[in-house]
C-alpha cells in the first residue's frame, strides 16, 4: 500500500508531483536565460539604439507590473490556479518566444525593433498574470520543511542548464549568418518553454476553495499593513530594484559596445555565472540549516552591490567572468533566501494579492529605472551609473539589516519586561 499524506494525495504521487515541478523548472529556464542573456542583443541585431533597449526594458516591466494585480484578483475569485498558470504562464507567454523567430519574416527596421519589444513585453505579461497563483500553488505544493532542500535542487538543475545552454546559443549565433542565428534559437526555446508547460500541467491539481480574503480596499491595505515583516521586506525590495535595474539592462550594452565583446563571449561569461551559481546552490543549500533565510541574505546582500562597481574598473571583456563567478555564487543564495522569505511572509489568507503587491515592488521600478539610466549613461557614462547602482543597493540591503535588528531588539526587549513582570 503506499502511504497517504494530509488530503489524499499518495506519497508517490506527491514525489512524482514534485518531480514534474522541478523538470519544469529545468525546461523553463532554457528560454528564461537565453532571454536574460540575449533579448538586449536581439534588439541590437535589429539596429536597435540604447535608448530603444532602455524602453525595451521599461516596457517589459510595465507590462509585468500591471499584469500581477488581475493576476492576482483572478486567481482567488476563480480558484482555478493551475488552470490559470497553464494559461496565462504557458500559452500566452510562451508562445512570443515563437513569433519571435518569425518576427524578421514580416518586419524590420524600426517596426522590428518595436515589434521585438511588445512580443517581449506579452511574454512578460503573461508570466506575470499567473505568478501570484503560481506563488500560492507552489506554498502548497512543496511542505514548508523540504522547501530549503527542494529548491536547492531544483535551483541546481535550472542551473545546470543555464550553464550548458546559454553559451551553446552564443556561438550558433556567432557562426549563422545575420539573424538567422537568433531565428534558430528562439524557436529552440520556443520548444523548451512549450514542454515546461506540458511538465507542469500534468502535476496533480489540488482544488482549493478560495480563502475568503477581505474585498474593500480598506481592508485590504489594513490586512497588508498589519504584516509588518512583509511590509519591510517588499519596501527594501522596491529600493533594490530600483538601484538594479538603473544599470541592469546596460551591462551587456556596455560589454558589447564599449568593451567590443561578441555574442558568443556574452554567452562563454553568461555561462561563468551559472557554473558558479551551482556551486552558490550546493553550498547555500548545505548551509541553510545553520544561516536560514536570513542569515544567506545578509551574506548575499552585502556582497551584490559590489559587482557594479566592479563592472566600473574593468578593462578587458575577459574580466566580467571573474564578476560573474562572484555574482552567480552570491545571485544564487540570494534568490533562494528571498522566494523562502517571501513564502513565509505572506499569509495563506489573500497570499495571491500579497505575492502581487511583492512583484509590484519588484517590477514597479524597473519600469521607471531603465528609462533613468538610459538618461544618465548618455549624460555621465555607463561607468557612473554603475557605481550609482551598486550604491542603492547597498543602501537596501543596510536598510533591512538595520530594520530588522531593531525588531530583534524591540522583541528582547518585550521578553525582557515579561519576565522582570
Amino acid at each position: 500500500m503506499r502511504a497517504v499524506v494530509p488530503g489524499g494525495v499518495h506519497y508517490s504521487e506527491k514525489h512524482r508531483s514534485l518531480n514534474l515541478f522541478l523538470l519544469d523548472g529545468v525546461l523553463w529556464n532554457i528560454s528564461d536565460s537565453f532571454v536574460i542573456a540575449y533579448q538586449t542583443l536581439y534588439i541590437l541585431a535589429l539596429g536597435g539604439t540604447t535608448a530603444q533597449v532602455g524602453q525595451m526594458t521599461a516596457l517589459i516591466n510595465l507590462a509585468g507590473a500591471a499584469a500581477l494585480m488581475p493576476g492576482a484578483w483572478l486567481s482567488e475569485m476563480w480558484g482555478r490556479r493551475k488552470t490559470l498558470i497553464v494559461v496565462f504562464g504557458g500559452i500566452v507567454s510562451r508562445l512570443p518566444l515563437l513569433l519571435l523567430a518569425l518576427l524578421p519574416l514580416a518586419f524590420s527596421g524600426t517596426a522590428a525593433i518595436y515589434a521585438a519589444i511588445a512580443l517581449l513585453a506579452l511574454r512578460t505579461f503573461g508570466d506575470n498574470f499567473a505568478k501570484p497563483a503560481w506563488t500560492s500553488f507552489t506554498a502548497d505544493l512543496i511542505p514548508l520543511r523540504l522547501r530549503g532542500r527542494y529548491f536547492s535542487s531544483r535551483n541546481f538543475g535550472m542551473g545546470v542548464v543555464a550553464f550548458a545552454s546559454v553559451p551553446l546559443f552564443g556561438v550558433l549565433i556567432r557562426n549563422m549568418d545575420g539573424l538567422s542565428g537568433y531565428q534558430v534559437s528562439w524557436f529552440l526555446v520556443f520548444l523548451a518553454a512549450a514542454a515546461s508547460v506540458v511538465c507542469f500541467a500534468l502535476i496533480r491539481d489540488t482544488p482549493t476553495t478560495p480563502p475568503q480574503a477581505s474585498t474593500s480596499l480598506r481592508e485590504i491595505v489594513g490586512d497588508m499593513l498589519a504584516q509588518r515583516p512583509f511590509v519591510v521586506f517588499t519596501g527594501v525590495t522596491l529600493i533594490w530594484n530600483l538601484a538594479l535595474q538603473l544599470a541592469g539592462p546596460f551591462f551587456n550594452v556596455y560589454l558589447v559596445q564599449d568593451m567590443g565583446a561578441s555574442a558568443a563571449m556574452v554567452g562563454i561569461v553568461t555561462a561563468v555565472n551559472s557554473m558558479s551559481a551551482l556551486v552558490g546552490q550546493r553550498w547555500f543549500g548545505r548551509q541553510y540549516s545553520r544561516l536560514g533565510d536570513l542569515g544567506i541574505f545578509r551574506i548575499a546582500g552585502l556582497v551584490i552591490p559590489f559587482l557594479p562597481v566592479m563592472w566600473a574598473v574593468i578593462t578587458a571583456p575577459w574580466q566580467v567572468g571573474i564578476i560573474n563567478g562572484i555574482g552567480g555564487f552570491m545571485w544564487a543564495g540570494y534568490n533562494l533566501a528571498q522566494f523562502n522569505l517571501l513564502l513565509s511572509m505572506t499569509p495563506e489568507k489573500g497570499r495571491e494579492r500579497f505575492a502581487a503587491v511583492y512583484q509590484i515592488a519588484v517590477f514597479l521600478p524597473a519600469f521607471f529605472a531603465p528609462l533613468i539610466g538610459a538618461w544618465m549613461v548618455d549624460a555621465i557614462g555607463f561607468r557612473a551609473v554603475f557605481v550609482i547602482s551598486g550604491i542603492g543597493r547597498l543602501i537596501a540591503t543596510l536598510m533591512f539589516i538595520y530594520m530588522l535588528g531593531a525588531k530583534s531588539s524591540a522583541k528582547r526587549r518585550a521578553s525582557a519586561a515579561d519576565t522582570s513582570d
